[in-house]
């Protein structure tokens, strides 16, 4: 199977979960009725607002959940095209990415898998959980950034948008960092200081 072709079946994979809801009729789930509420009873200003500090850990979330439920609504169909075109997105990265640093073949496999995931139905069909894929997906092209060799800035800067947006993705940046430094003391103290924006915010 040539480039094109093992693509294609990441793509696939990636979207099914969110197609097939979207062709089932989806709905807004739990937090998505919060989430559109929100901008529909304060505006675009005052939901951003309210949804920026519901959540201490991630004050750019107002900032998705405005490019989302502000200006989609209470749109389901939208939601869900936003939500598979997230997780292509992100299986895309994880094997771009993986090719600079793995055999291509085995990169190839981890995104499979990463598009295969158990357990990951929260992130291909409840639309409030998107920051989550948007956010592991920043994390990977951070890395993408810092494993190019010239990016250390760039790749701490999108660490962190990361961080701000999902403050669960901390784990995957110290993870990454770690795997980026193992047996290299000349790199410690650049990833120390990449790292270091994401661990204070």
């Amino acid at each position: 199977m040539g480039p094109l072709g093992r693509s294609l079946v990441l793509v696939v994979a990636a979207a099914l979960p969110s197609a097939v809801w979207l062709a089932q009729g989806p709905d807004l789930l739990t937090d998505d009725f919060g989430h559109t509420l929100a901008y529909r009873d304060h505006g675009l200003w005052g939901g951003l607002i309210d949804r920026s500090f519901e959540s201490t850990g991630r004050p750019l979330v107002g900032l998705y959940y405005l490019l989302t439920f502000g200006l989609i609504g209470d749109h389901p169909a939208f939601h869900a095209v936003v939500l598979g075109v997230l997780n292509v997105a992100l299986v895309i990265a994880v094997w771009y990415v993986g090719r600079r640093v793995l055999d291509p073949r085995v990169a190839w496999f981890a995104a499979l898998f990463v598009a295969l995931l158990p357990n990951r139905d929260s992130t291909r069909l409840w639309f409030s959980t998107g920051n989550y894929v948007l956010a592991t997906m920043l994390v990977v092209v951070g890395f993408g950034l810092l494993a190019s060799g010239n990016r250390p800035r760039s790749a701490s800067a999108t660490f962190l948008v990361a961080v701000l947006l999902f403050e669960g993705v901390a784990g995957l940046v110290g993870g990454l960092l770690a795997l980026w430094m193992y047996h290299r003391r000349d790199r410690w103290v650049t990833g120390i200081l990449v790292g270091l924006p994401g661990v204070l915010a």
